[in-house]
């Protein structure tokens, strides 16, 4: 194994409604929400282009948070 994770939290929610919290966690870019806003729509905007749906602030998506537990 490379890496073996534990989840310790799923949750779904609209897009809209990630937070600060959850935005700074991911941990990418500058850890902003503005940040993880932008290239998360451009993301999920390709994904949803690609099965045929229009991208909105309220499509659900999926948040997970985990701990290593062996590295």
């Amino acid at each position: 194994a490379l890496c073996i994770i534990e989840t310790t939290q799923i949750e779904i929610g609209p897009f809209n409604a990630v937070d600060e919290r959850q935005a700074y966690e991911e941990g990418e870019g500058d850890r902003t929400l503005a940040y993880w806003r932008k290239v998360h729509w451009e993301f999920f905007s390709e994904e949803c282009e690609s099965i045929g749906k229009a991208p909105n602030d309220t499509m659900p998506i999926l948040c997970e948070r985990f701990k290593m537990i062996f590295p």
